[in-house]
């Protein structure tokens, strides 16, 4: 069977179509195939209607993927969208397809195919005829490799022979749209043939797991013998209705009619949505919706055909939602190129959306290269920075890189936002057979789909200078000035220096010990610390890692002006500190020269042992116990001494602790005058002096150590007990205190008498009251007894 070749029209606008196929590639004169049915759809997610073409008489099907506008190229068979292949006598059998629909039924951002197939299940027909199939679209996850999942659907297939298990599988139109409103989309397949009885239609309901299940009987849907079906909202009550050819019955006499089934059975939650285009076409035709709703995403697009046999569904796009009550976040991509992003609040109604009048301007705002000054077989990347000024968000750019006769190209497929910055790298290698050298023009470009507020800035161009070869660098050095004193800057400036290429770096080495590393400043200043002639150069080092020759300049350097200043000592360390006896200790100090004078001695002296070293750094660990003040000089070449740098060291004993015993008085003792209190501390030699205080107050030094003693005059204390504490101090720390009690017992100034009482309590001391407080007691007693007789 010989087919007639596809014919593809391309609408100018005007009213009339032009004969595009073979500029589209979609010539098919050499073996024309029987083609039934087209469906657009884009599978692949690129903004760009792909084809799918339904071919019968057991030919594969053809799915043409739209190259951006230019051409189609057929990817059928790599795609594994053409059917499946049967061979016999050397020749290879498909289906016989008729329509197909596509939908994203399993609700994954992507678009999936359903194809039907007039089916045969005789024995001999039957194993060279593909079923219908479900083709599940992987995305570019899976490279858009389609799987047939018919098996799986719960959508049953037809057993040979036939005539044993329901006879042919007799589909022929298709038509996707979700009937119950529950996010999932439903399929509806009718059957032709007049003369059998099992020809009629079916209406599966998605389960949302990637199965269907047949409720055909229960939405009262079913007709024989017909191609075609549409969803559409006729009764604009925010549900699907279902319009249809074919009998209302089986018998072969009965009339075939439309019927328009209205729905009127349960649903969950929708959103309708009309387009109204302005720079696209005024349907919206091509237009991608996207519609978030909680966890779920739904997609359609808007189609003005296809199929088989001239059906198509209602322009306004139908979303069931369930259960969820909104808001909902609608992203759209016009066939013009915008994109537009609206959220929902409320659902269960109709609502449209006009394209906004939205200006585009892309700019091209900066070119850079990765080698400003590329040699002959130097790769360069070129980085372009490209801005959408505009209001209008894109779906489509295509970005033109041309140098030395070659083109690259970069395409941008997603969302390019309103003000985004995107930067695009380009990379060219250049031959090392290159005739020419010297300037040469990169070109970069960038084109939208709209037209461009200012196209003028949509291409930019950068200047590129080739060079055969590198040519090394050569360096310049002047002094500024070349007589300079101690302490006061030099300017050394090597801008005088030369290359191929402006980007130099520069080392500085001052000839005192002291350089720059490598910088990019070519002027720097310097200051010296000692006099006397210091040979200062310079090397320039280009793009390429080559350097140059040194460049050298002397620099004569006079002792300061001023008089008598004095170099500057500084302790840098003592550690540790504190310190133990007989730990050592490590000393470190440095000097600075005045006048350019270098630093000749070193001296270190301590408060307990006296001169320490005469080295910058050095250690000891012969260092007496207790709180040393150490003191640091230096002396210059002139045999000027510092003033010292001042620090404190504290050295301490072993860990034995002070301690003080009170030997006299003893405990209870009476004294009074002049009375001698003595004892011993330790540990012996370590003890510095003994402390003692009495009755809490100011402490008194004693005499001697470790025996002390120490004369107490109690003639001023009142007769009584009181208290004797002594402490011992060994230079670091105190000892815990002894203590005594004593009573004082001097003897009464004329005119007082004391009497002694019993002491009080055990142990107690004696208690003393004077007699004149006895005798007025006593007259007290009298005098009561007196008024009491009367």
């Amino acid at each position: 069977y010989v087919g007639y070749p596809d014919v593809f029209w391309i609408n100018t606008g005007e009213g009339t179509f032009v004969n595009g196929t073979l500029q589209a590639g979609l010539s098919e004169e050499d073996d024309p195939l029987p083609g039934r049915g087209v469906a657009w759809g884009d599978f692949n997610g690129d903004f760009w209607p792909d084809l799918y073409v339904s071919n019968y008489r057991l030919k594969r099907n053809y799915l043409y993927q739209n190259l951006r506008g230019v051409l189609f190229v057929e990817v059928g068979l790599l795609s594994d969208a053409a059917g499946h292949p049967k061979e016999r006598t050397g020749g290879l059998y498909y289906g016989h397809s008729v329509g197909a629909c596509w939908g994203d039924y399993d609700n994954d951002g992507d678009l999936d195919l359903w194809v039907t197939n007039l089916a045969h299940k005789d024995i001999y027909r039957g194993p060279l005829c593909d079923d219908s199939m479900l083709l599940e679209n992987p995305g570019v996850e899976g490279d858009y490799l389609f799987r047939d999942v018919r098996a799986s659907s719960r959508i049953p297939v037809k057993r040979i022979p036939g005539a044993l298990f329901g006879g042919d599988e007799l589909f022929v139109g298709c038509a996707f749209g979700d009937v119950n409103s529950d996010g999932y989309l439903d399929l509806y397949l009718p059957q032709i043939y007049n003369d059998v009885d099992y020809a009629y239609s079916f209406l599966y309901l998605g389960r949302g797991d990637g199965t269907f299940v047949d409720v055909t009987e229960e939405a009262g849907v079913r007709v024989w013998d017909t191609y075609g079906a549409a969803f559409c909202d006729y009764d604009l009550d925010g549900d699907l209705d279902l319009i249809t050819g074919g009998k209302g019955a089986s018998s072969p006499d009965a009339p075939h009619e439309v019927h328009l089934f209205r729905n009127d059975g349960p649903t969950g939650n929708y959103l309708e949505v009309e387009l109204r285009g302005r720079d696209s076409n005024s349907y919206a035709v091509g237009a991608r919706i996207v519609v978030e709703a909680g966890g779920l995403t739904l997609l359609r697009e808007v189609s003005s055909g296809g199929g088989s046999h001239g059906q198509q569904n209602d322009f306004v796009q139908h979303f069931g939602l369930g259960e969820y009550p909104g808001p909902l976040k609608i992203t759209i991509h016009w066939p013009s190129g915008r994109v537009t992003h609206t959220e929902v609040a409320r659902v269960n109604r109709r609502i449209t959306l006009v394209e906004p009048s939205s200006t585009v301007d892309i700019s091209v705002e900066e070119i850079t290269l990765s080698d400003p000054y590329p040699l002959l077989g130097d790769t360069v990347t070129f980085t372009a920075t490209v801005r959408n000024s505009g209001d209008a968000s894109l779906n489509y750019l295509l970005v033109t890189a041309k140098f030395l006769g070659e083109v690259a190209y970069e395409e941008v497929t997603e969302e390019f936002s309103a003000g985004e910055v995107r930067q695009f790298n380009f990379t060219f290698e250049i031959p090392s057979t290159l005739s020419f050298v010297g300037n040469q023009t990169f070109t970069l470009s960038a084109e939208t789909l709209l037209e461009d507020l200012r196209e003028e800035d949509n291409t930019a161009a950068v200047k590129v200078p080739i060079r055969e070869r590198n040519a090394p660098p050569e360096a310049s050095l002047r002094a500024n000035p070349q007589v300079v004193r101690v302490g006061e800057p030099v300017e050394l400036d090597a801008t005088g220096s030369r290359d191929d290429t402006p980007s130099l770096l520069y080392l500085f080495d001052f000839g005192d010990g002291n350089t720059t590393g490598w910088i990019s400043e070519s002027t720097v200043n310097h200051t010296y610390t000692l006099p006397g002639n210091h040979t200062a150069e310079v090397r320039v080092r280009d793009s390429d890692g080559v350097e140059s020759e040194p460049a050298e300049v002397t620099i004569t350097v006079l002792p300061s002006s001023g008089e008598g200043g004095r170099p500057t000592a500084r302790i840098v360390l003592i550690s540790p500190n504190p310190a133990k006896v007989g730990e050592e200790v490590i000393f470190r100090g440095e000097g600075d020269p005045w006048g350019g004078y270098p630093i000749q001695e070193y001296r270190w002296r301590s408060s307990l042992d006296g001169v320490l070293s005469f080295e910058s750094t050095f250690t000891r660990s012969d260092l007496s116990p207790g709180l040393h003040r150490i003191e640091f000089y230096v002396m210059d070449s002139r045999g000027v001494w510092s003033e010292p740098d001042v620090d404190y060291l504290t050295v301490e004993g072993p860990e034995e602790l002070p301690w003080v015993s009170i030997m006299s008085p003893t405990e209870g003792e009476e004294v009074n005058g002049t009375c001698e209190v003595s004892g011993t501390s330790g540990p012996e030699g370590r003890i510095n002096y003994v402390e003692i205080s009495v009755d809490g107050g100011p402490w008194r030094m004693a005499r001697g150590a470790p025996q002390w003693r120490y004369t107490l005059d109690t003639t001023s204390f009142e007769n009584g007990p009181h208290t004797i504490a002594a402490r011992a101090y060994d230079g670091l720390r105190y000892s815990r205190s002894a203590s005594v009690m004593i009573y004082v017992d001097n003897p009464l100034p004329p005119g007082e008498t004391a009497e002694r009482m019993p002491p009080q309590g055990e142990g107690g001391p004696p208690l003393y009251i004077p007699a004149a407080v006895i005798l007025i007691a006593a007259a007290l007693v009298v005098l009561l007894l007196r008024r009491g007789r009367g």
